[in-house]
């Protein structure tokens, strides 16, 4: 009998640090936010039996496409 999963699906908005005309004008310095997954959640994940098996990168910008903007991670484990 083949084996059955289920599965999580996670979503991190990456800011890409483009800044509008004002803000650069203001002097204002470009910022990035990296993942919120640390090797500690990750490892937490897991210790309840979930396996990382994809990260896939969306753009959802209208005005840059194809800039990665958001980062969908997927995870699966063993229905029980």
């Amino acid at each position: 009998m083949p084996k059955k999963w289920e599965y999580k699906f996670f979503t991190d908005y990456i800011y890409t640090g483009e800044l509008t005309g004002m803000q650069h004008l203001q002097g204002k310095r470009k910022e990035l936010k990296f993942t919120c997954w640390t090797e500690e959640s990750l490892n937490n994940m897991g210790k309840d039996g979930w396996e990382l098996i994809s990260i896939v990168p969306q753009s959802h910008n209208a005005y840059r496409p194809g800039t990665t903007d958001n980062m969908l991670w997927v995870f699966k484990r063993p229905l029980e």
